[in-house]
């Protein structure tokens, strides 16, 4: 009779935080910062001009934008059915992530990830922007569920579905393709190379490689179709403060806020920085990706840079670093970008990561767990490592968003294992 009860706790509050999800952007809309210079109002405006695309739609990763702007032609931009787009989205995070839990775990352990992921600030107050995380983070939820599926079951059906979700993701930010790419090798030995149920998944990435080769050529000129990663290597290689950017029409700036942050605080006041008040590079649309090429010339890689400052400022942010644009920098004007209880909870609770992140590390191996859960806890730590070591972009709290649901499911994961370990060393 008690675990009945817990267990229709526990749907209750399950139940009740995903409405409270599905309310959220009525009180908080991310229509009210459409008019921001920034990426918000940014991700906005190019979904509004998706066939006539601005040099800097070209600059950003593929996805997010047809899908913003079928949410804009199908709600016509009525504000009400916005927010209940976003509200559906904000609740199907969650949602997501327990049904791969389902998968991995009893039923109650799978709702207690789920009630989890739920509470955490950064996974639902980002839902206040329009920003690709906001779609990436349930895209990711899905090919994890359909990836543990179809190891646990191989099926076709699973494998496609598996594939589908994890192009998606990778066409709306490309961190989700390594791991997207590594699971489906996976799954492919699982399904003994059968090569029927690859040729949908192959149809299906070669679609979005194409749609998004032909929209960068309308926006920049030339096939980008993961965006102009060259732009974050720029700015992380020349430790500049800021990018600028002169095309042909108008000026655009780039800036990261984890230069400003201070993720110690408040017991170190210590911050990245840059060298650099700023670079500028001009663009000519016309030359194509030459003025790029120019750029990472003039600003060659160092291993000397790499090992002394990028990898410390990687794992700092990682572990300590907080989610913007939720937390903005003091440094920054803010007002009217964020309710200051949100920013001090989201800042808050970035304290959470070190102590979640260091703890799978450590556990990881210690209990014995099915190799589908192996799997999961290994995927987990496999994007935190290459996280770690990446030399591609000023990482700020926000790129760890995508590896966030994986640490909390890892982490119960390994708390599952080691209580079936305990309990069975009791017996």
């Amino acid at each position: 009779m008690t675990k009945s009860r817990t267990d229709i706790g526990l749907h209750t509050i399950f139940a009740l935080l995903l409405a409270l999800r599905v309310g959220y952007p009525f009180w908080h809309s991310p229509l009210e910062h459409i008019n921001n210079g920034s990426m918000p109002g940014r991700q906005w405006r190019q979904a509004g001009s998706f066939w006539d695309p601005h040099y800097m739609a070209g600059v950003d990763s593929f996805f997010y934008q047809p899908w913003l702007a079928s949410i804009r032609f199908i709600t016509a931009d009525n504000p009400t059915l916005i927010q209940l787009y976003t509200g559906l989205l904000c609740a199907a995070l969650p949602l997501c992530w327990y049904g791969c839990a389902r998968q991995l775990l009893p039923v109650r352990w799978a709702l207690m990830v789920g009630i989890a992921i739920a509470l955490t600030p950064s996974l639902w107050t980002i839902y206040a922007y329009f920003a690709s995380e906001t779609l990436l983070l349930p895209l990711i939820g899905l090919a994890c569920l359909f990836t543990a599926r179809c190891y646990r079951q191989p099926h076709g059906v699973s494998f496609v579905a598996a594939g589908f979700f994890w192009g998606l993701a990778a066409f709306t930010r490309l961190v989700a393709l390594p791991p997207g790419a590594a699971c489906m090798l996976v799954l492919l030995w699982r399904i003994r190379w059968r090569l029927l149920p690859l040729l949908p998944v192959l149809l299906c990435w070669g679609a979005l490689y194409m749609a998004a080769c032909w929209h960068s050529m309308l926006a920049l000129g030339y096939s980008a179709p993961f965006g102009v990663p060259e732009l974050n290597a720029v700015l992380t290689r020349s430790d500049a403060v800021r990018i600028r950017i002169l095309p042909d029409d108008s000026k655009h700036w780039f800036r990261s806020p984890a230069l400003s942050q201070r993720p110690l605080e408040p017991f170190s006041d210590w911050s990245v920085g840059g060298l650099k008040p700023m670079i500028e590079v001009p663009i000519d649309t016309t030359q194509g990706k030459a003025a790029w090429d120019n750029a990472m010339q003039q600003n060659p890689p160092s291993w000397k840079h790499f090992l002394t400052r990028q990898i410390p400022h990687n794992v700092m942010f990682i572990l300590f670093g907080s989610s913007w644009p939720e937390v903005w920098p003091d440094s920054w004007n803010s007002q009217g970008f964020v309710r200051p209880w949100e920013m001090a909870l989201n800042h808050h609770a970035r304290w959470m990561w070190a102590p979640l992140i260091v703890g799978v590390f450590i556990f990881a191996m210690r209990y014995p767990m099915p190799a589908v859960n192996r799997g999961v806890v290994l995927l987990t730590l496999g994007m935190v490592m290459m996280m770690a070591v990446q030399y591609t972009a000023v990482f700020e709290g926000r790129y760890r968003k995508p590896v966030e649901p994986l640490l909390i499911l890892s982490a119960a994961l390994i708390g599952h294992a080691r209580y079936g370990y305990r309990q069975g060393n009791r017996s």
